[in-house]
């Protein structure tokens, strides 16, 4: 799926664009309505009087009933909400899109580099022939006589031999080689002075 990288950078650009355009349309519109509906409903608000000695207003047991409609009125001031919501959108919007277009300017390498294999440790130069090597070396101590130890006389025979001889004690073929060690004498129990 080989394709000019630039093209395929454009398109991408122009996706995220349009996707952040379409974002900012729909919360420009909603807050069009909300703003267009506390406009409707705003209440009536009375005009101070410039006079120093102004008499205090008399209260009006009307403006405290319920009106046909039953909302309360807003008491936000809908304009600076407005233009900070739009404003907010607005910057987070050419951000986003400043910050694509440095991207797909400056990056030209990829990211995450892929990881690259280790050589294999250098053990063994020729596993194979290392391996014929201790085949070789223990089938000569299967197969062949040595000493295990000179000074107390253990020799090693053939696998084969030593079969042999296990099979030619016949049914006292397990029982220990050695006849077992006379007990010591039991000491009676000490009696303290």
């Amino acid at each position: 799926m080989g394709g000019d990288p630039l093209r395929a950078r454009s398109r991408s650009l122009a996706r995220s664009t349009g996707l952040v355009a379409a974002g900012l349309l729909g919360a420009a519109i909603s807050v069009i309505r909300l703003f267009a509906t506390s406009a409707q409903h705003e209440p009536e608000r009375a005009v101070p009087t410039p006079h120093a000695h102004a008499p205090s207003p008399v209260p009006d047991p009307e403006r405290d009933r319920p009106r046909g409609d039953d909302r309360e009125p807003p008491l936000v001031a809908a304009r600076p909400v407005l233009f900070t919501v739009i404003g907010f959108l607005a910057f987070v919007a050419v951000s986003l899109v400043g910050l694509r277009a440095y991207y797909v300017w400056e990056v030209r390498s990829p990211v995450v580099t892929p990881p690259r294999p280790f050589a294999p440790p250098r053990l063994q130069t020729d596993p194979v022939s290392d391996l014929n090597r201790l085949k070789a070396q223990q089938r000569a101590q299967l197969t062949g006589y040595g000493w295990v130890d000179r000074d107390r006389g253990l020799a090693r025979i053939p696998i084969e031999r030593a079969m042999d001889l296990i099979a030619a004690r016949g049914p006292d073929a397990y029982a220990p080689l050695e006849p077992p060690a006379a007990p010591s004498p039991v000491r009676g129990p000490e009696t303290a002075p």
